[in-house]
């Protein structure tokens, strides 16, 4: 039988996972630039989206520390409503959707609030080394454009919720070093075909790593060293 290499005992360190995401992000940014620079000649460069400069709102107050002031221009101020201007938002120009939320390394401390549905064209949220807590809100599987949600370093915890699955595009993810826990979701092998790297390292997760992990064929890239002890199918390694 023809295994891909999660079923290969290819288990990564969090620091190349981390590289990997980081090199995502870059590719990211250049695209949407070079996007941006497209459209600034022409008839694009539209404003954020009323609702979305909103949700952003909320979002920031549920942040009870920003030490470093990544959330010091989301303003409601009259000068500073576009929020495509806002450091750490990313827009598409020609619609002013929102397409990525950047924010790690700002020790933000606080929660995501249920507010997700409005970021539908959202495909990068990274939120990584920072001290957010409580549990990934359901409103998460309104992100059906999401490619990759890097939260690793945070406090999160609880389950993973049942709609992350719908964020089938999504090709990196990465929730290590948090408190979550349960069952390592079977759902990730049935729904997220896209993976290409995926970390769980250091959560609290038990029982066994399911075998639905193995349709990932386009898995390159997993990271797995848990709290708690864990069970790892012989068959996965055949």
């Amino acid at each position: 039988m023809m295994r891909n290499n999660i079923c290969q005992k290819h288990f990564v360190l969090p620091i190349l996972f981390y590289i990997s995401v980081v090199l995502v992000l870059v590719s990211f940014k250049k695209t949407n630039a070079a996007y941006r620079g497209h459209q600034n000649g022409g008839a694009g460069n539209h404003k954020c989206i009323d609702k979305e400069r909103d949700a952003l709102l909320h979002f920031k107050a549920y942040i009870h520390q920003d030490p470093y002031g990544l959330l010091s221009t989301w303003t409601n101020e009259e000068e500073a409503t576009d929020c495509c201007k806002w450091s750490g938002v990313t827009c598409n120009n020609r619609t002013g959707h929102v397409t990525g939320l950047e924010l790690r390394d700002g020790n933000l401390e606080g929660q995501i609030p249920d507010c997700l549905w409005h970021f539908k064209e959202l495909i990068v949220l990274s939120l990584g080394h920072n001290n957010l807590s409580g549990r990934l809100p359901t409103s998460i599987k309104y992100l059906i454009n999401l490619e990759v949600l890097y939260l690793y370093k945070n406090n999160f915890s609880g389950e993973l919720p049942l709609s992350l699955k719908n964020c089938t595009k999504l090709t990196f993810l990465e929730l290590g070093v948090n408190n979550f826990s349960g069952y390592v979701p079977d759902w990730i092998g049935g729904n997220l075909l896209g993976l290409y790297a995926l970390s769980l390292t250091s959560n609290n997760f038990f029982g066994t790593i399911p075998l639905q992990l193995c349709q990932l064929t386009n898995l390159q890239i997993f990271g797995f060293v848990n709290k708690q002890s864990i069970w790892i199918h012989p068959l996965m390694f055949e």
